[in-house]
């Protein structure tokens, strides 16, 4: 009669049994250990390729937040030129009732830089300048507008003013950023000239 056996009774080790934690992982690391010196050079090369793909590419990620967030600002500004454009002679009036001498003149003036401002932050165009003249914009109507600020209204619109007025600045100091039509003009200067 034929006897049949497990693999524990053959004296060979059981199969392994299922658990709940997962199979380690191994990783290459920056500490592995090569005698031979071409060997380890190759490693720490590959390492750095890795190491400096893996920065491009969350290099990457953020620097479409930031043309995210520099778009939604200019947008901000040219939604509020739109609105005073669409109700230029009420808020002409209100600024009239406020003492402003030649409220029509600085209305249009306003508007315009709020949309030509706006846009050139949208798009990527000098933000620089466009951020440091909107700064302007702000200081001026906070100062003008805003000042009393035993008035509810006049403390909700100066922290308002307050942090466009940050992320104005933000933009001043950086600029605007990769993905801009300022970065596709350098490039194109840059095929121009050879550069």
């Amino acid at each position: 009669m034929l006897k049949l056996t497990t693999p524990t009774e053959q004296g060979s080790p059981p199969p392994p049994q299922p658990t709940d934690q997962p199979a380690p992982v191994h990783r290459a690391t920056a500490h592995a250990h090569h005698t031979d010196p071409e060997v380890a050079a190759q490693a720490v090369r590959e390492l750095e390729e890795v190491l400096q793909a893996k920065h491009q590419r969350q290099h990457a990620r953020w620097d479409k937040v930031f043309a995210l967030g520099r778009t939604l600002m200019g947008a901000g500004f040219i939604a509020s030129g739109l609105m005073q454009a669409w109700r230029f002679a009420d808020t002409a009036s209100v600024l009239y009732d406020l003492g402003v001498g030649g409220p029509k003149m600085l209305l249009g003036l306003a508007i315009g830089l709020q949309l030509l401002c706006g846009a050139m932050l949208a798009v990527g165009f000098r933000s620089r300048r466009a951020a440091l003249a909107l700064l302007g914009y702000l200081v001026v109507g906070a100062l003008a507008f805003h000042h009393d600020v035993s008035v509810e209204l006049n403390r909700a619109f100066l922290l308002a003013d307050f942090a466009l007025a940050g992320g104005l600045l933000m933009l001043a100091a950086h600029g605007s950023g990769t993905e801009s039509v300022d970065q596709l003009l350098e490039r194109r200067d840059a095929r121009r000239f050879g550069a």
